[in-house]
C-alpha cells in the first residue's frame, strides 16, 4: 500500500508507509509478520527461505485474490527467466511450513493464501515508539520486548509483556502488566 501524500524522491518515507502499514497476519496458530521477516507457529520461529518469504507475503497481500504465476516470477526474479520448478519448489516449501491448504492452487492461473485470518482488524489509534507510528488492531494490543507483541520495543528498561493496550471501538485503555 503507498501513501498518496508523500513527497517525491523520499525513500525513507515511501519505505515507512509500506511497512508501517502491513500488520501481522495471524491464521490458526501461525502468525505471518513481513516486518520483522518471520513467521511462527505457537511462538517458534518457523525457518522459509528468503524466496518462500516472499513468495508467502505476495500471497498474503493480494489474499484473497489469486496471484498469477507471471506476477510471482515477475516479483521473486524480476527480469530474469528461471525454471517452472522453481516456483513449484517454493510452494512445497509453504506447504510444509504452514500445511497444503493455506495455499490454494488456483490451476492455470496461480496461487492463493486461502487460509482463514484473523485478529487483524485495523483501529484509529497509533502508538508512536521511536520515531515510527504503529497502528494498534481493534482488541487487544501487547507492548513489550516478545519478539510477538503487536507493539515490539527493544529496550532493556522494557518487560517482555510491559503493557496491554485494548481497543474497543472508539475507546483505549492501557494497562501496566507489571512485569520485569
Amino acid at each position: 500500500m503507498r501513501s498518496r501524500s508523500r513527497p517525491a524522491g523520499s525513500e525513507v518515507l515511501r519505505d515507512f508507509w509500506e511497512n508501517a502499514l502491513k500488520m501481522p497476519v495471524r491464521f490458526a496458530d501461525f502468525v505471518f509478520d513481513s516486518r520483522q521477516h518471520r513467521l511462527t507457529r505457537g511462538g517458534e520461529d518457523l525457518p522459509l527461505s528468503p524466496k518462500a518469504f516472499a513468495l508467502f507475503e505476495a500471497l498474503i497481500d493480494s489474499r484473497p485474490a489469486a496471484v498469477s504465476k507471471e506476477d510471482l516470477y515477475e516479483r521473486l526474479w524480476p527480469g530474469t527467466f528461471v525454471e517452472a520448478g522453481n516456483l513449484h519448489n517454493l510452494v512445497s516449501e509453504l506447504r510444509a511450513a504452514v500445511g497444503h491448504d493455506a495455499i490454494r492452487t488456483v490451476h492455470r492461473v496461480g496461487y492463493a493464501f486461502a487460509a482463514e485470518a484473523y485478529g487483524e482488524e485495523p483501529s484509529a489509534f497509533s502508538i508512536g515508539i521511536g520515531g515510527q507510528t504503529i497502528r494498534l488492531a481493534a482488541g487487544t494490543n501487547v507492548l513489550g520486548r516478545d519478539p510477538d507483541a503487536r507493539v515490539v520495543v527493544d529496550a532493556p528498561d522494557v518487560s517482555r509483556q510491559h503493557a496491554r493496550i485494548v481497543i474497543r471501538e472508539d475507546d483505549a485503555s492501557i494497562e501496566d502488566l507489571g512485569s520485569k
